[in-house]
């Protein structure tokens, strides 16, 4: 029931982005729009407030970061060349793999590791906000970089290099980092003004969502859409559990929390990337099927850990 009450509410704000469309009140481009406005504002500004407010000794469990962004990038990478052995172009296989590495952790991860574990876990949650916003998401805009024709090597670094500068989310990333390190915060009218943007992006991207599966074609999906959810329900818990075994956490809590945190499905945002990367559709499919899912498997893995067959 718990996390049948955190995962409703997604549901019913998606629900709510398909119905305002299917009756006319948003255009296609308007829907676009909405996706530009989480991607290129909303999300960077929340990047950096929870970048900005962590304690930089509550983020350097060394072990833990290992772990948990070992066994994400290996997700990151191993499925990108899958999917470009499979024939897919650069960015639809670094979004595909996006998907199948990169937990929901600041909605659904943050609230069931806190209802099961404590308030004790939000210093695993931080860790892993690090991981997916200075590994993961910069690994998602370099392997989905389309180099223009003819680019050699070196032209094509000075291209992904520009790409990063000029990245809204790569900027949210960098400035929180330094907040982080130096920290530093925002005056307070700046501060509130910024909550309230990050706010925004949640309930914006569940509701462009929705609006982009109106007249969705979802014929050839199925395999992809499997695949996407297996690798993220299935082997990116498997992978930390592994590095968990050559690495082994001290803290049951930590190695508990980042078995939960890497088994919950892709960001809510996932669509909006798909969408950036020409993979809207699918992965609007994908994140509903793998939210569905995770119902079962979430419990599996509470189960397990509660149990103590997860030591």
């Amino acid at each position: 029931m718990a996390i049948l009450t955190i995962t409703l509410p997604i549901f019913l704000l998606i629900g709510l982005g398909y119905l305002v469309t299917w009756r006319g009140l948003f255009t296609r481009d308007q829907v676009r729009g909405l996706g530009i406005f989480v991607i290129d504002l909303a999300l960077p500004v929340l990047i950096f407030r929870l970048l900005s407010r962590q304690r930089l000794h509550d983020v350097l469990e060394w072990r833990y970061l290992l772990v948990y962004a070992a066994a994400s990038f290996a997700v990151l990478l191993g499925g990108f060349f899958y999917w470009r052995r499979s024939g897919h172009a650069r960015p639809n296989s670094a979004v595909r793999a996006f998907g199948m590495g990169a937990s929901n952790t600041g909605f659904i991860g943050l609230t069931i590791a806190t209802q099961f574990f404590g308030p004790q876990v939000g210093v695993a949650v931080a860790m892993t906000f690090l991981v997916e916003n200075l590994v993961m998401l910069p690994g998602l805009i370099i392997l989905g970089h389309e180099p223009e024709d003819g680019a050699g090597g070196g032209a094509m670094a000075k291209q992904i290099g520009r790409g990063l500068i000029r990245s809204p989310l790569i900027i949210g990333i960098a400035a929180g980092a330094v907040a982080l390190l130096l920290g530093v915060q925002p005056v307070a009218p700046l501060a509130k003004a910024m909550d309230m943007l990050a706010a925004a992006s949640a309930p914006v991207a569940l509701i462009a969502i929705g609006a982009s599966l109106v007249g969705l074609d979802t014929r050839g999906m199925a395999g992809s859409v499997v695949k996407i959810t297996i690798g993220k329900l299935l082997l990116h818990p498997l992978l930390v559990f592994g590095m968990l075994m050559l690495v082994p956490i001290a803290n049951p809590d930590l190695r508990h929390a980042a078995l939960l945190l890497a088994a919950v499905p892709m960001a809510g945002s996932y669509p909006i990337f798909g969408q950036r990367f020409r993979e809207g559709p699918l992965a609007a499919a994908t994140l509903l099927v793998a939210t569905a899912t995770s119902f079962v498997t979430l419990n599996l893995v509470l189960w397990l850990i509660s149990t103590g067959v997860i030591g």
